[in-house]
């Protein structure tokens, strides 16, 4: 009987632990949805030119200010050029000034290295599959320039011409699960 009792608990504590991590996974993903069809917008006024430089700055500033997961939003050419890219202002600042010598404010727009996201071969196939499907691609999980491990979003910007870059979000894994998953879970 108490062998037969302790199966049952474990069985009630497995159920309940995939219970909360379906839920935990169907927050996750309607928030990534979210942002995305958000992001789309941008991309959508980036390649119309509906918005310039300053304006895209200005839309992720607000946007990275209100996403605590994403760590930087970046405006990249079809050659993979950074046009204009926005850090996070939730970020350290030691982990920002360690890439180079520069004073650096969260929120500062540049091109420098530290801005720029990372080319690694995860980055360039979600790259490439965003210029080649002209759908939004997330790369699988990588270690960023700033030693966090993130996952990037490429929505691709298309005009006239056919594709013209991406806009490209780093979403860090560690922010994604501190902010949406809650506490007890």
């Amino acid at each position: 009987a108490f062998w037969y009792l302790r199966n049952e608990e474990f069985d009630r504590e497995r159920e309940s632990v995939k219970r909360d991590t379906e839920v935990v996974q169907q927050q996750i993903r309607l928030r990534l949805i979210e942002n995305q069809e958000q992001l789309v917008r941008i991309a959508r006024e980036v390649a119309t030119r509906t918005i310039d430089q300053g304006q895209f700055l200005e839309q992720a500033n607000t946007f990275v200010q209100t996403h605590p997961e994403i760590i930087s939003l970046s405006w990249s050419q079809a050659d993979r050029s950074i046009k204009a890219s926005q850090l996070s202002p939730t970020l350290p600042m030691e982990s920002i000034r360690g890439l180079d010598d520069l004073p650096l404010t969260p929120g500062g727009t540049n091109s420098m290295p530290a801005l720029q996201p990372l080319i690694s071969k995860q980055a360039e196939s979600a790259f490439a599959t965003a210029r080649e499907l002209r759908q939004p691609a997330y790369s699988l999980p990588l270690t960023n320039s700033m030693d966090t491990q993130v996952i990037q979003l490429h929505v691709p910007l298309i005009d006239r011409r056919g594709f013209s870059g991406a806009l490209i979000a780093e979403y860090s894994v560690e922010a994604l699960l501190r902010y949406l998953v809650p506490r007890e879970v």
